[in-house]
């Protein structure tokens, strides 16, 4: 490779890390005392229930996101800190982000459907839906796998 070569593959490497930077997400597994994960419905997504998750601001961490979106958009006070359960890719194609994933054994307050989460519901491994993706499905079973009967 010569050195005008190894120049441009170098410009353009840089190139593309300032333009197409990496996004960070946090998504939030709640447990309840009967051992269940909630699952939230989305506005305008009401084929798909999801693990709660939002993407990380500027300058807060992800799990300072983490707790935000549960007091903001669900109503719930986790009891105690959220403890993390993994950092993975993001299963959208192409997406070029990181979620943060939580587990939340003891809370109080809600949960309430919001404006942001349309539908909030309970649900047993057993009982997961069909519209949940494999990496989801996955994360779901490791907290509930790792939690004890959450707190209310």
């Amino acid at each position: 490779m010569s050195l005008l070569s190894t120049f441009i593959v170098r410009l353009l490497q840089n190139y593309w890390r300032a333009t197409r930077g990496l996004t960070l997400a946090s998504q939030a597994c709640v447990v309840d005392p009967a051992g269940r994960l909630l699952l939230t419905t989305l506005a305008g997504r009401a084929d798909a229930q999801i693990l709660p998750r939002t993407f990380v601001r500027r300058g807060e961490s992800a799990s300072d996101a983490a707790l935000r979106l549960l007091h903001e958009d669900l109503a719930i006070v986790p009891t105690a800190e959220p403890e993390l359960l993994a950092i993975l890719p993001s299963p959208a194609p192409d997406s070029g982000g990181q979620i943060a994933t939580f587990l939340i054994r003891s809370w109080t307050g809600g949960p309430a459907a919001t404006a942001a989460a349309r539908a909030v519901a309970f649900v047993a491994a057993a009982d997961l839906p069909a519209s949940l993706d494999d990496e989801t499905k996955h994360r779901i079973l490791t907290a509930l796998s790792r939690s004890a009967p959450g707190q209310m």
